[in-house]
């Protein structure tokens, strides 16, 4: 039988009290990302790179009520525009331990990490995501934060205005005992609208174009005189009309629930079960074009799955997404 979970809200109880940041208004500032990392100085040094050309767009991992256990960041090609390239971006490489519920905190769809807040001491106890936005109104940001457990606010790391984060740092052993962002140059260029400014001798001829309706005989079909004159007026400087893109749907329900090799979708991340159900489904609706999972269905099927990152699940009885409703 199918076990269905629904999202409470907005991201939140994913892991209730796991990633989460502190709210701007109770943050006095901010510093550059090359300031020291947040939380403690155990655990082994990290350094967790997305390769040339990418930038990272979330984090994703593990928590308990206390400290955060595992990340790994999300890494997504993006191209001059500051859109992304591609459609399957999976968690480039985890540190920590692991243990706790899982947690993803994803950039929307065209968009890049910028900075990070949260709380700590010692280690690492909640994380926050700070997303860039660029677009023909220039930049603006996305806070993507939930409220976790307690600790010590520590104050919002930032990228220079010019950059985005490239790379997660830090130190980890059983847990994440510190974090911290590497930032690169990023200068996307977002396409702006053409502005023509013309001459009234520029314009073309009502009188030249009722002459040309009038001498031209009626082609094969008998096109209307209203076709026949849009076909033969001179093209129009300012290109074909502008239409609004259609509308797309605030949510949408995928079943059944497919991975890239069209087997049904493993719950897991991987087959080791570290990182299931929630996670996984939000990673899946941001392969869709949506920001998250706001309801889904766990079912055990008797034949073969793949995970998301590929692996293939050959078990007598696979766990599996019998459905996701993924929305913006």
């Amino acid at each position: 039988m199918a076990r269905r979970v629904r999202r409470a809200g907005a991201p939140a109880t994913v892991a209730a009290g796991l990633l989460a940041a502190i709210l701007a208004a109770a943050l006095a500032g901010t510093r550059p990302a090359a300031a020291t990392e947040i939380g403690g100085p155990g655990g082994q040094p990290f350094r967790v790179e997305c390769q040339r050309g990418a930038f990272v767009v979330g984090v994703v991992g593990e928590a308990n009520n206390n400290v955060v256990t595992r990340v790994s960041p999300i890494c997504a090609t993006i191209d001059v525009s500051g859109r992304w390239v591609g459609t399957n971006f999976w968690p480039e490489r985890f540190v920590g331990g692991g243990g706790g519920g899982g947690f993803s905190v994803i950039c929307p769809r065209n968009t890049v990490m910028a900075g990070f807040e949260g709380r700590g001491g010692p280690f690492v106890v909640n994380l926050g995501v700070i997303c860039r936005q660029d677009d023909a109104n220039g930049t603006s940001f996305i806070t993507l934060a939930q409220h976790g457990g307690p600790g010590t606010p520590f104050e919002r790391v930032d990228c220079a205005p010019n950059q985005a984060v490239g790379a997660v740092t830090g130190g980890a052993g059983d847990v994440i005992d510190r974090f911290g962002i590497k930032c690169r140059g990023y200068l996307p260029a977002p396409p702006t609208p053409e502005v023509f400014d013309l001459d009234a001798e520029e314009m073309p001829d009502p009188a030249q174009l009722g002459m040309m309706k009038r001498n031209t005989p009626k082609m094969q079909g008998q096109y209307s005189d209203e076709t026949l004159e849009a076909m033969q007026a001179p093209p129009s400087p300012f290109g074909a009309p502008a239409t609004s893109p259609p509308a797309q749907p605030a949510s949408m329900r995928f079943q059944p629930v497919k991975a890239k090799s069209g087997l049904p979708l493993y719950h897991c991340q991987t087959l080791d079960d570290q990182v299931c159900k929630q996670p996984v489904a939000d990673m899946f609706c941001q392969q869709q074009g949506f920001l998250q999972a706001a309801e889904f269905d766990i079912d055990t099927s008797r034949k073969q799955a793949d995970t998301i990152t590929g692996q293939r699940c050959t078990k007598s009885k696979c766990k599996i997404f019998d459905s996701i409703v993924c929305a913006r």
